[in-house]
């Protein structure tokens, strides 16, 4: 169950490697630019663990990039950790700074997860910090992120190492692989997940990302299961 509950505060890690491409448009006076994405997922997966009870979710995003590389986000999501619905919500707040050189990519920044409506005293509410490397090889790009948590809920520090792979097809059309790894250095089960699937752009109004997840965990009955997700996304 623990387990279940710290794998599902990872979630957003995942999103900003897997989700589409979002459409900007221009806010006056602010400078930069800003992004949204709504999507529709039959399951909301990280690590192979469903994080809905196997129960699909509605979930958006709003970011703001500036044209210094800093940029802020905020992702919301329902949860369901089998807790008694005593988190049903996350958002995560997002401060980031990132930029290309030539092929090579790079961004780092920090999160806050904050479950509204969950007791200051079951400790729920957490910072973290992400840095992410890639590098396009044109015919591939390969991307490898570092998530560490602080302590969640009693459960101890730990490390979530993933890396994306990235192969366009045709035009529209791309391939993507992640294989991540969850790493407990004070004790507990390390976890590897590994994800495949298939993203089409459908005439510029919105995405479909069908994708096949499995791992190594046996102990969380179907919740851990292998099983094929569909995401249907729209950008604006």
């Amino acid at each position: 169950m623990q387990t279940t509950i710290r794998a599902g505060l990872l979630a957003t890690v995942i999103g900003l490697n897997t989700a589409p491409a979002l459409a900007e448009f221009a806010i006056d006076p602010l400078p930069g630019k800003f992004s949204g994405n709504v999507a529709l997922v039959s399951d909301s997966m990280f690590g192979g663990i469903s994080q809905t009870a196997n129960n699909a979710a509605v979930q958006g995003n709003l970011d703001w990039d500036s044209p210094m590389g800093m940029g802020l986000s905020v992702f919301a999501s329902p949860v369901n950790f089998r807790d008694a619905n005593l988190a049903t919500t996350q958002f995560d707040l997002r401060g980031h700074y990132g930029g290309t050189t030539g092929q090579f990519s790079y961004e780092g920044g920090a999160h806050y997860f904050w479950y509204p409506g969950v007791p200051t005293v079951k400790n729920y509410d957490f910072w973290a910090i992400y840095g992410k490397v890639g590098y396009d090889f044109k015919v591939a790009k390969f991307e490898t992120t570092v998530f560490m948590p602080d302590t969640f809920h009693q459960l101890g520090n730990a490390a979530y190492f993933l890396g994306t792979l990235t192969v366009p097809i045709i035009d529209r059309f791309k391939v993507e692989g992640n294989f991540g790894h969850f790493l407990r250095p004070q004790g507990g089960k390390n976890l590897t997940d590994w994800n495949l699937g298939a993203i089409v752009d459908v005439f510029d109004w919105f995405k479909l990302d069908v994708r096949y997840y499995d791992s190594d965990i046996k102990f969380l009955g179907n919740l851990a299961d292998s099983r094929v997700v569909m995401k249907v996304s729209r950008t604006f």
